[in-house]
This record gives structure tokens, C-alpha cells and sequence, in this order.
């Protein structure tokens, strides 16, 4: 992996795409504000990794217009 297995990631897709790292932070609190403040939509997708690789949070767009 090239990024540091120590910090906590925010990463971003659409559709089917894959995932890539938006933002790489160290501590979970800040993970959590990025993540949070991060806007979805049209069936854009977003999700919060710790620092060893498990998925903590998640949420995709069902597209449908709000």
C-alpha cells in the first residue's frame, strides 16, 4: 500500500467504480468531521477506513434527487 497504514482514510466513487482516497488524516475525530462534511449525490458513494483497513462507516446514493 502506498499510503500510510497509520492514518484514517475518507475515500469517494461513483457507481461501480472503485474508491479513491480523498483525504488521508491522523486522528479518528478529524476522519469523522471530513467524512461527515463530505457531500453525495447522483449515485456518488463515500466511506471512512480506519487505520487497518477496516470499513467503518459507509453510505451510497440511491441518485435520486433530494
Amino acid at each position: 500500500m502506498t499510503e500510510d497504514s497509520g492514518a484514517w482514510r475518507v475515500q469517494v466513487g461513483k457507481g461501480r467504480s472503485h474508491y479513491r482516497t480523498r483525504y488521508t488524516l491522523n486522528s479518528q475525530g478529524q476522519a469523522e468531521r471530513y467524512y461527515d462534511g463530505l457531500n453525495t449525490h447522483s449515485g456518488h458513494k463515500k466511506r471512512l477506513v480506519a487505520p487497518d483497513g477496516k470499513i467503518m462507516r459507509r453510505y451510497i446514493s440511491d441518485g435520486t434527487p433530494r
